[in-house]
């Protein structure tokens, strides 16, 4: 069972994992090139106009599963950042304090910008409550 599973059956993962990913990847290049248009035309905006507009749960599994995209490719990136050999993550738990507070104030940084470009990048015709924050301003 053992060997059927590494020749036949991960392969098979894998290749279906590298098709998702770059699915996603095209989707979202093309998502920011297309999102100073007046025209929305992108994948994530026409699959939430056409089908969750009724369901609340696949709108929210569809806007969640390109969000946690985006934030595995921009948090993988910056846990192989290595800053001068000072702010850097080690392996087995050997991460000094400084860094890890660095790591932790970076995120904290990049995770709300990449929130609100990607609703910039959705061109949602609906009222949203982000639309009531830039009012007020």
């Amino acid at each position: 069972m053992k060997k059927y599973y590494y020749l036949k059956i991960k392969p098979f993962l894998l290749r279906l994992l590298s098709f998702i990913t770059v699915f996603f990847s095209l989707a979202v290049l093309f998502g920011e090139v297309t999102m100073f248009i007046s025209v929305s035309f992108n994948f994530f905006n026409m699959f939430l106009s056409v089908y969750c507009l009724n369901s609340i749960i696949l709108l929210n599994l569809s806007c969640v599963l390109p969000l946690i995209f985006l934030f595995i490719c921009t948090f993988s990136g910056l846990f192989s950042f290595k800053l001068g050999g000072v702010y850097s993550m080690h392996n087995n738990q050997h991460t000094d304090s400084n860094s890890l507070l660095f790591l932790a104030s970076f995120m904290c940084k990049v995770g709300f910008p990449l929130c609100i470009n990607f609703v910039n990048m959705l061109k949602l015709d609906i009222h949203t409550s982000l639309e009531e924050v830039r009012i007020l301003k």
